[in-house]
């Protein structure tokens, strides 16, 4: 009869995990400058008694004095619905280099996240997404600040 204590096998299993898990593992390195900062502003509730969340998402460091591309929308359903907003300035092709990106939203859901998908500060464009998960609500306000 064969006996393994357990911490033995436990080592023995992550050693070979290891392994085969060596030539996936890649490190990716993040820039600062494209990060997201994702803040919740405020909670209300509406006429209906439905929980309203303000959340900003930001891009960058550096607020400058000119705009170089902004943009508002706001739609509303009966049942929550799950929306990915991209957001792209300047909305075709290149233009002035990117300062900061800030875009305010109130959704009806906390399952949020934002991020950059292409481009990014200190470039010519920026590409942006919003994610929302169950959400009745989708109202923003979005503004790209260029040098």
């Amino acid at each position: 009869m064969f006996i393994l204590n357990k911490p033995l096998l436990i080592i023995l299993l992550a050693s070979v995990a290891c392994l085969y898990a060596d030539e996936n593992i890649k490190a990716v390195e993040s820039d600062p400058k494209q990060m997201t900062e994702l803040k919740q502003l405020k909670v209300k509730q509406n006429q209906l008694g439905e929980t309203q969340y303000t959340f900003k998402c930001n891009v960058g460091y550096n607020k400058t004095a000119h705009i170089g591309c902004s943009g508002k929308d706001r739609t509303e359903w009966i049942t929550p619905h799950d929306v990915a907003l991209t957001l792209r300035c300047p909305p075709s092709g290149t233009g002035p280099i990117m300062a900061f990106v800030e875009i305010i939203f109130t959704v009806t859901s906390q399952n949020v996240n934002c991020y950059v998908l292409a481009g990014g500060i200190g470039q010519n464009f920026i590409q942006t997404r919003l994610n929302v998960y169950g959400t009745k609500l989708m109202d923003y306000k979005a503004v790209f600040y260029v040098y």
